[in-house]
């Protein structure tokens, strides 16, 4: 799914760049141009970026009580 329509970037080159290292927003930014225009993306941006975060947090917790 497209969530920057002005640089043509995706849900999935933004998990890429995420599991690729990049832990915010900002340095998702730094290797994908998403919301570097007209900015409608960034909640949806955010958003993706926020789900991954937690859902790294959730396998370290659960790595640990194993």
């Amino acid at each position: 799914m497209y969530v920057c329509i002005c640089h043509g970037i995706t849900d999935g080159q933004i998990r890429d760049t995420l599991n690729r290292g990049a832990t915010s927003l900002g340095e998702v930014q730094q290797q994908v141009p998403v919301g570097g225009c007209c900015g409608r993306c960034l909640p949806m941006a955010q958003e993706l970026v926020d789900e991954h975060v937690s859902e790294r947090q959730s396998t370290r917790i659960a790595c640990r009580a194993a």
